[in-house]
């Protein structure tokens, strides 16, 4: 192997006081690695206690799980991801509702079976004699609203 000068320039001489400062280094890094041990048995600890209050996780609430961890961590963009995820689940789309229109036609019914699938909807018709009267209230509005009547003639105005 050829023999390179300037490689043995960039060397540190390790004296007593740069030991000293890498043994402090050292004491850190450990101490550090230790509080980081530390953080993640009580981060599982407080895993274990909330997995064991909930009966049974579903994908919905490891989402929200996540979300709210992501929170705590301040990454709010992993949470906004998770909350875009969660909300399909919450509020689908229009076109991801299965939906099932059916078009009757009543033409050929008679005023019998006509009420019957009235009454099977939950509808009244004009056979029930609250319904007449509401009709005839709003026939009689409509007729006073077309026909104004002058107030000059009105003893009541």
């Amino acid at each position: 192997m050829p023999y390179n000068p300037k490689s043995l320039a960039n060397l540190k001489l390790i004296t007593s006081e740069t030991a000293r400062e890498n043994q402090k280094k050292a004491i850190k890094s450990r101490e550090l690695n230790r509080e980081m041990r530390e953080q993640f048995k009580l981060g599982a600890k407080n895993m274990q206690m909330i997995i064991a209050e909930m009966p049974s996780l579903d994908a919905l609430g490891i989402l929200n799980f996540a979300m709210i961890k992501a929170i705590e961590d301040e990454d709010y963009i992993l949470a906004a991801s998770y909350a875009e995820k969660i909300a399909e689940y919450q509020k689908p789309k229009l076109q991801r509702i299965d939906q099932t229109n059916i078009n009757k036609s009543y033409e050929n019914l008679t005023d019998e079976e006509l009420e019957e699938e009235l009454k099977k909807q939950g509808m009244s018709s004009l056979a029930d004699p609250k319904i007449k009267e509401e009709v005839e209230v709003i026939k009689d509005i409509k007729e006073k609203l077309k026909n104004p009547v002058d107030e000059s003639s009105n003893p009541e105005f």
